[in-house]
């Protein structure tokens, strides 16, 4: 979906691996998504995108750093105009993410983990992640669609 020729509007942020400045992302990416004019649904597109970027964050401080203080959180988000969508990198240097767990909850029985990275795939165009040296890298990306004005 990311368009390489495309190098859209990047905003970076850097946030201490601390559960208490993650409510900074919902900031941050409102102020993005209400730059573009149009958007179809805006306030549920921004909700279901800050619940996917939290829900990563939260797995980055309290998996990939065990919640030890000192570490840090990069995320740079992109703009891109054709098709008009939005990229979110989030990057650490935590313990890698071992990707050949399951994935899938078992909706059938109540659990108390392991929701997480099923929900982010369910509210995302695409989902990846990778193990980069010493970094891990988790690329969600969205389509944003553009509410139909009538003529």
């Amino acid at each position: 979906m990311n368009n390489k020729q495309d190098p859209g509007i990047l905003i970076k942020l850097e946030l201490p691996a601390d559960y208490k400045y993650l409510n900074l992302l919902g900031a941050v990416l409102n102020g993005i998504l209400e730059r573009i004019e149009d958007l179809e649904e805006p306030e549920t597109l921004a909700y279901s995108l800050q619940l996917a970027i939290h829900e990563i964050c939260t797995n980055v401080v309290g998996h990939a750093y065990e919640e030890k203080p000192g570490y840090r959180i990069w995320l740079e988000f992109r703009v891109i105009s054709e098709p008009l969508s939005i990229s979110v990198e989030i990057t650490d240097t935590g313990k890698a993410f071992q990707s050949n767990v399951k994935r899938t909850p078992d909706l059938e029985n109540a659990q108390v983990h392991g929701y997480g990275l099923f929900l982010v795939e369910q509210l995302t165009d695409s989902f990846e992640y990778r193990r980069d040296g010493i970094y891990n890298r988790w690329t969600i990306e969205k389509i944003l669609p553009l509410s139909k004005k009538e003529i």
